[in-house]
C-alpha cells in the first residue's frame, strides 16, 4: 500500500529549506532532534557467540540505535546546503523533508493509496466529466525542482492554489454522484482542498507566501 500526502505550503518556502538560511536550519535542526532522537541499546544479554566473539563483534553498552533509512547528522546538514545526497540516504533525506512540511504547512492530508486505486478513481472522476487536468495523479508532476533526487517507488509535484481550488470545486460536485466508497475520499479531498482561501489570508496575515498545493506518494 502506498501512502499520499498533500500539503498546503508555498514552493519557494519548501525551495529555501535547501538554501542553508540560519533560521530555516535552526528550525529543521530542532525538529530532528526530537523527531529522530536516537533510542539507547537495551541492556546487553550475555551469549556464548558474545563470549567467544571479542570486544568487535560488540556494540558499546547504551549506544544509540537508528532505525534503517532515518536521517543522521550528515543527512541533514548534506540536506540544509543542497548537497548530493547518495541513492541509499534519499529515504533519510525524504524523511526529514516530510518532517519540515508536516511542521511548516498550513494544512496536511494524508491517505493510504495504491497506484491503482488511484488510477480507478482518476477513470471513475474522468468518466463522469471531471476534467483530466483535475485528476489526483496529474499532482504528481516533477515539478518541485529540488536538488533531492526521488526516492525508489516515490513521486512528487505541486500545483498552485486556484489549480487546488477548481480540484475543490469539481470534487465537490463529483462526491454527489460517485459510488460510496469513492465518494467519502473525494468528499474528503474536496472539504481539504476548500479550505485554500482561508490559509492564503493567514499566510499574508503571517507575512509568509500565500501557500500552493504539494503532493509527495511513496509506494
Amino acid at each position: 500500500m502506498g501512502v499520499v500526502r498533500l500539503y498546503a505550503v508555498g514552493i519557494d518556502e519548501l525551495r529555501d529549506l535547501f538554501s542553508g538560511s540560519p533560521e530555516t536550519a535552526a528550525r529543521l535542526r530542532a525538529l530532528a532532534a526530537d523527531a529522530f532522537a536516537p533510542s539507547p541499546t537495551p541492556p546487553e544479554r550475555r551469549t556464548l557467540l558474545g563470549k567467544i566473539g571479542g570486544p568487535l563483534m560488540k556494540r558499546p553498552v547504551g549506544a544509540p540505535v537508528r532505525r534503517p533509512g532515518e536521517p543522521t547528522a550528515s543527512d541533514l546538514e548534506a540536506l540544509l546546503a543542497g548537497h548530493y545526497l547518495p541513492p541509499e540516504r534519499l529515504d533519510a533525506g525524504w524523511a526529514l523533508v516530510r518532517l519540515w512540511l508536516e511542521d511548516a504547512a498550513w494544512g496536511t492530508f494524508t491517505k493510504e493509496l495504491d497506484e491503482a486505486s488511484i488510477d480507478e478513481l482518476d477513470f471513475a472522476l474522468c468518466g463522469g466529466g471531471v476534467e483530466a487536468q483535475f485528476s489526483l495523479r496529474k499532482l504528481f508532476n516533477d515539478r518541485l525542482a529540488l536538488p533531492l533526487a526521488a526516492a525508489a517507488g516515490s513521486v512528487s509535484g505541486y500545483v498552485r492554489a486556484g489549480h487546488a481550488l477548481g480540484m475543490a470545486e469539481a470534487y465537490r460536485a463529483a462526491s454527489g454522484w460517485l459510488d460510496p466508497a469513492r465518494s467519502e475520499l473525494v468528499g474528503e479531498l474536496a472539504a481539504w482542498l476548500g479550505q485554500f482561501d482561508g490559509w492564503a489570508a493567514a499566510a499574508v496575515a503571517a507575512g509568509r507566501p500565500a501557500p500552493d498545493l504539494v503532493a509527495l506518494f511513496h509506494q
